[in-house]
């Protein structure tokens, strides 16, 4: 058998001993003792302990066929090493006896030698502190010669991800960090530890009304690599869950941290109705989203409110998290958002100028009248930009009132 079957070999055991999630003192003594049987290497340990913790690794028959039939006793032998077999333990050792060719009958006669054998010779442990096998009977450790101690505990191998709520987890490390990180998981309401591939892993779990201690644990978690987070059971890209925290740090800065999300105090006063910069849709002549739509004629603008009501999803979706977010505010803007606007002298709408012609611009032709003279200037149009603040107030004042904000007045941010 070369190192390629060995490695999937032992693969197929600990797939077995991965069944029920946990591994007993019992069923690390007997792999233990397959390995050293084996003469596996540590690399081959590991590299098997990574194959089999994929979800995706079916197990595979390996070597001649007296390797496989070991193979099936080894993987029996686990399984019985807490007296009975489990019943994902069971599926699984009767799938692998079907890929090789075994009838019910034979796995029966195997199943009864194996039991014999435990009986007969008995289940011996792992010492503590070397991590050799230590025979059945044994006082002392043959490897470092120390005194055989109590059992230890089952070890967790998989952890119960639960499906609501926010669930962060990660594996040990030497990070600067990493205490700080595991005193703040250690106090969530659900605290699991679990061992995979020799290395301890934890998970913090919170309901979401408590999502900023998991802020706090990503936070301390930045230089760790081994992380994940789950939302209601199903993992999701970290950016999208915790995307808005540096933005919320820029907050806290802020000379009137009530009016940074309108934008107010950011860079450039770039005011927007949504109250979040991170909808990046902002109340100025650049902004993209006000060339959504087409103009009916010369003067009349035709928003394209589905594809605004898009982007703002899109961008919500990405801070939703963000305790400061308002989404009532952002329903109420958008129904207040007229569907037409015209633009003429006495209106508070003009062009938005482009350089360049695109599918939904017109052309514009005006006479421009400076210091005595009139000219005429030709330019493209893709959508419009609002002349001061005039709608922008009756938008908001009207918003603020359907969406119940209080915190934050009209007139605070725009005078």
């Amino acid at each position: 058998m070369n190192n390629t079957e060995l490695v999937n070999y032992l693969a197929n055991i600990i797939k077995v001993i991965r069944a029920d999630g946990v591994l007993s003192p019992r069923e690390e003594a007997i792999y233990t003792e397959i390995c050293r049987e084996m003469k596996a290497q540590r690399k081959e340990i590991s590299a098997a302990e990574k194959l089999a913790i994929d979800e995706k690794y079916i197990m595979q028959p390996v070597g001649r066929f007296s390797d496989k039939i070991r193979n099936l006793e080894d993987m029996i032998i686990v399984s019985l090493a807490d007296g009975n077999i489990e019943i994902k333990e069971k599926d699984l050792v009767i799938q692998f006896a079907k890929q090789i060719g075994i009838t019910q009958e034979q796995i029966n006669l195997i199943l009864k030698e194996c039991k014999v054998r435990i009986e007969k010779h008995g289940v011996g442990s792992v010492c503590s502190k070397c991590n050799a096998f230590i025979p059945p009977a044994a006082k002392f450790c043959p490897g470092c010669g120390a005194a055989v101690e109590e059992q230890k505990a089952n070890k967790q191998l998989e952890f119960n991800y639960p499906r609501e709520g926010i669930a962060v987890e990660f594996a040990e490390s030497t990070s600067a960090t990493f205490e700080t990180a595991l005193k703040v998981a250690s106090s969530a309401p659900d605290f699991q530890k679990c061992v995979r591939n020799n290395k301890q892993w934890y998970l913090a779990v919170w309901p979401i009304t408590q999502f900023m201690n998991a802020v706090e644990l990503a936070e301390n978690l930045k230089g760790i690599r081994n992380r994940k987070v789950y939302i209601d059971g199903v993992l999701t890209a970290q950016e999208e869950v915790f995307g808005f925290v540096w933005c919320l740090e820029n907050r806290k800065k802020a000379f009137k941290p009530e009016h940074y999300c309108f934008g107010i105090d950011s860079d450039g006063n770039q005011m927007n109705l949504w109250g979040c910069i991170q909808m990046q849709m902002g109340w100025n002549s650049w902004e993209e989203w006000l060339s959504f739509g087409h103009f009916k004629g010369k003067d009349l603008f035709v928003f394209d409110k589905e594809r605004i009501l898009h982007s703002l999803k899109v961008n919500s979706q990405k801070v939703r998290f963000c305790p400061f977010l308002r989404p009532r505010l952002i329903d109420a803007v958008f129904e207040l958002l007229p569907d037409t606007v015209r633009v003429d002298m006495r209106s508070c709408w003009k062009y938005r100028e482009s350089y360049n012609e695109s599918p939904n611009s017109i052309k514009v032709t005006i006479k421009e009248n400076t210091d005595g003279y009139t000219f005429t200037r030709e330019f493209y149009a893709d959508g419009v930009q609002p002349v001061g603040y005039t709608v922008a107030k009756e938008i908001l004042t009207a918003a603020f009132h359907k969406s119940g904000v209080q915190d934050v007045s009209v007139k605070s941010l725009l005078g």
